[in-house]
Formats: structure tokens, sequence, C-alpha cells
């Protein structure tokens, strides 16, 4: 649904999952979030997602995908392998309940970062068997619930850009 102008699940339902099918490899996620945010027990929160698997007709895979949320003081980039989620980077960040904000992803390749109000809080790279998420390009917002928190959770402001990877040149008398 739509609340003053800001995006909320009118279910409450937790794990409830909105995606958009992008096809984008390398990218940047960019919204604004709010909700019950300082807690680990009771919290509401909406994360970002990228790289969700979709099978070979298309359909969304909600047990494949990458993702970043604010909570509990911290901003968690996390792993859903198979339908268990684990965390691959956190990093600590100041978090209240009913206050805005920014939360940025940027996905180059294997590389990771992630930004909370303009601060660079995670830069990481996918190895190993993780490397399987660079095949998936589907975006989204997943809804957490836990507890029963007194902040609704909003989403607003998305914006999603697709990017190139970096080309050195390093000789410019190479090409004119």
């Amino acid at each position: 649904g739509i609340s003053s102008e800001r995006l909320y699940s009118v279910t409450d339902t937790n794990g409830l999952v909105l995606s958009r099918d992008v096809d984008i490899k390398n990218g940047v996620l960019q919204f604004t979030v709010r909700g019950t945010l300082n807690s680990g027990a009771t919290y509401r929160t909406i994360t970002g997602m990228f790289h969700i698997r979709e099978d070979y007709l298309g359909a969304i895979d909600v047990n494949n995908f990458l993702s970043v949320r604010l909570l509990n003081g911290a901003i968690d980039l996390r792993k859903n392998d198979a339908g268990t989620g684990s965390t691959l980077a956190t990093a600590t960040v100041t978090t209240s309940d009913a206050v805005d904000y920014s939360v940025r992803v940027e996905w180059t390749g294997a590389r990771i970062r992630a930004w909370v109000d303009d601060v660079q809080l995670i830069d990481v790279a996918l190895t190993g068997l993780n490397l399987k998420y660079l095949d998936y390009g589907r975006i989204g917002f997943n809804l957490e619930t836990a507890g029963a928190p007194a902040t609704a959770a909003r989403v607003d402001d998305v914006y999603v850009f697709t990017s190139n990877a970096p080309q050195p040149w390093h000789d410019w008398r190479a090409n004119a």
C-alpha cells in the first residue's frame, strides 16, 4: 500500500517480498527506510534485496538472494542461501525508531559496498560459492518483523541504477 507517499505492507506479514525483474548484474539500489529499527527482538524493517534468483521460467526464488538491512545498531549485508539467512558483513551505525535513513548498496562484479546517510560502512568482495549470486539480476524489498513493534516500516525515494564495471585506461597514447 501507499501511505503519505511511502510504500508499506498492508498485511504486515513477515517475509513479504516485492520485487522487480530489471536484470541488473552491476548496479545501485538506493532507498529511504524507517521503522522499528532499534531492537534485535522487537522490530519492523524493510530490507533492500538484490541479486535475487529466478527459476528457468522467470519466477522469483525468495530462498536465494543478497540483501542489506538496517537494524539494531547495525547495517547488515546478508545472503539467503537455500532459505537460510546469514551475515556476510556488518558495520555499526546508530539506529532509532521512526527516523528516516538513506541506505545505498552498490554491486560491481563481486564487490559490494553499502552506505547509510552517505557514509560508506561496508566494502566486501564475494568469494567461493557466494559468486553464484552474480548470475541473478532481480531487485526488491522484504519486510522483516518480530515481536510487537510500535513503528510501521516504510520505504520511499527508491532509485535503481545499472552500471558498468570500471575499465582502466592506463596508457593514454595506446588509443587515440
